[in-house]
């Protein structure tokens, strides 16, 4: 019955766009109603009705806490994803760079170093893009030809000034998962060393006294389909975005480990511990807590079925065009093996083009608004690129993919010469019925092109 409502609203059309929105699940939907004819109040109020609302408050913060395997003190809830990366990046390098008299340890911009992967969301690029253009030493970690991070570089690129590494979880666009657990481990043994070579000099100005480098993981696209212990994780900070795990819009959590200090990113009344003002969204709260417990439940199932579905769309796609489109090749970006642990699976990124090398380039925009014409959902590049004509974790994952074929580990028949690609991804709702329409619209759409 649950999964007949869920799917009542999109039955003349095929949602295949779960990485950019999920679909609220009717659950949750059922509880945040509850909350917001119960507890209506701010829950800063000091009357009855305040208390109540605090109290529901308190009890979201506990479940998102128990969820994560986490301390209900180290949840801070905020209205995005981009917010909590923000804040993770900018409450951060705040601490660090503020006055010794005003609560910060009274470093400069030009003193700290941050890595980051070349594929990050936008709002962490922008965020240290912005640090770059303050004197911070920004540097890009590169990809592999499959979308993964570099670890040795990684290691390589660490120093004693690097105060925090950002890399994501899952790859929002291709669906590469990437190597967190030992990112982790780098990050914590560059931290053991600076803080053995800071007792060593006795410096108690040194960035290591204050036990850095830390992690920061943007886990957005991972909790319907991975284990999110904090512990197993390895990071210090989390981000999570309520509309990726079939919650509501405008919610978000970052996590923060114990004992690391951020300043706020803006001000007001002070909650959230001070670090993120504004009157709290507690039937939001509510409704992501829901969310996470259902993605706990459900998860070992969905992943089955899940990439069951994957594998299913990939060699049926592939299948059918070489029957009905045999001038156009299909390709995968990422990793080209579809029992790969190494992608999430969600998403498929596939890019066009046609087996004739003389034959004009397919465009992969008009393609996708034949598809949509079509009754399809689907996308090109993140939605959050809406100033950009192409992706640039396309553009950066053919440049890898371009040194693999000159270090002879790739042919250079199996890239493909295009920079765009498109973007399915599956969810809690997509059925097989749901793939054997998109191909026929995939095929038709290619055949009128």
């Amino acid at each position: 019955m649950l999964d007949f409502l869920n799917r009542l609203a999109q039955k003349s059309r095929i949602y295949l766009d779960y990485a950019a929105l999920t679909p609220p699940d009717i659950r949750v939907s059922r509880e945040i109603a509850q909350t917001v004819q119960r507890h209506f109040a701010n829950p800063s109020a000091i009357h009855a009705d305040g208390v109540h609302a605090r109290r529901a408050l308190s009890e979201a913060r506990a479940r998102v806490a128990r969820t994560l395997n986490a301390h209900a003190d180290e949840i801070l809830f905020v209205a995005t994803g981009t917010e909590a990366n923000n804040l993770a990046i900018f409450g951060l390098f705040k601490k660090l760079v503020m006055p010794k008299t005003l609560g910060g340890y009274g470093l400069k911009p030009s003193d700290l170093h941050c890595l980051v992967s070349e594929i990050e969301h936008t709002s962490v690029l922008e965020s240290m893009r912005h640090l770059s253009e303050v004197g911070v030493t920004v540097e890009h970690l590169s990809i592999d030809a499959t979308g993964s991070v570099d670890v040795a570089e990684l290691r390589k690129k660490l120093r004693p000034n690097t105060f925090l590494v950002s890399v994501m979880s899952v790859n929002n666009e291709i669906g590469t998962v990437q190597p967190i657990d030992e990112v982790a481990k780098a990050v914590r043994k560059a931290r053991k060393e600076n803080v053995l070579a800071g007792m060593i000099a006795r410096d108690t100005n040194a960035l290591s006294q204050v036990l850095f480098p830390l992690f920061h993981c943007d886990a957005s696209q991972s909790p319907l389909y991975a284990k999110l212990s904090t512990t197993q994780l390895g990071a210090d900070l989390i981000t999570l975005d309520s509309h990726k795990v079939c919650g509501p819009r405008s919610v978000g959590v970052l996590w923060v480990r114990r004992g690391i200090e951020l300043m706020p990113i803006m001000y007001g009344g002070g909650q959230e511990r001070g670090v993120r003002s504004g009157t709290e969204n507690v039937p939001g709260a509510v409704g992501m807590a829901k969310a996470l417990e259902l993605a706990e439940g459900l998860r070992e199932r969905e992943v089955a079925r899940l990439t069951e579905l994957r594998n299913y769309f990939i060699l049926h796609a592939q299948e059918k065009l070489a029957k009905k489109t045999p001038h156009v090749q299909l390709f995968l970006n990422g990793s080209s093996d579809i029992d790969s642990q190494h992608q999430s699976p969600h998403i498929v990124s596939v890019s066009f083009q046609p087996t004739d090398v003389g034959a004009p380039p397919i465009d992969h925009e008009f393609l996708l608004l034949k598809l949509d014409a079509r009754g399809v959902a689907c996308s090109t590049k993140s939605a959050c690129l809406r100033d950009e004509d192409e992706s640039y974790v396309i553009r950066a994952l053919r440049r890898a993919q371009a040194a693999a074929i000159a270090a002879g580990i790739l042919s250079a028949a199996s890239v493909p010469r295009t920079p765009h690609a498109l973007r399915f991804s599956f969810g809690r709702w997509t059925t097989k019925r749901d793939i054997d329409r998109a191909i026929i619209a995939l095929v038709e759409s290619l055949r009128s092109i």
